[in-house]
């Protein structure tokens, strides 16, 4: 992408960014840069303080990770974490 398709994407990502958590990468070209995060990086994202958990959510994605995709893996890491959250409070 580039000229103006890649500003257009640009300005559009910058938007989202005050509409969604997209990370910590700034912009759209840091963002497409880096590849698929291990397991234990997408769990640390929530800031999970009990290692016990921590460890079992970490087990059962990357159970889970050969057999989905990568946007699957994050969305189910998402929704795991929340439940337990949602469970543990």
């Amino acid at each position: 992408m580039h000229g103006e398709g890649w500003a257009c994407s640009h300005g559009r990502f910058k938007r989202l960014r005050h509409v969604a958590d997209l990370g910590e990468h700034a912009t759209l070209r840091e963002a497409i840069r880096f590849s698929q995060r291990p397991t234990p990086e997408l769990v640390d994202a929530y800031k999970i303080r009990n290692a016990s958990v921590q460890a079992v959510l970490i087990r059962y994605l990357d159970e889970r990770r050969p057999a989905v995709d990568y946007s699957t893996l994050t969305r189910a890491c998402l929704l795991i974490v929340c439940a337990v959250v949602a469970y543990l409070s």
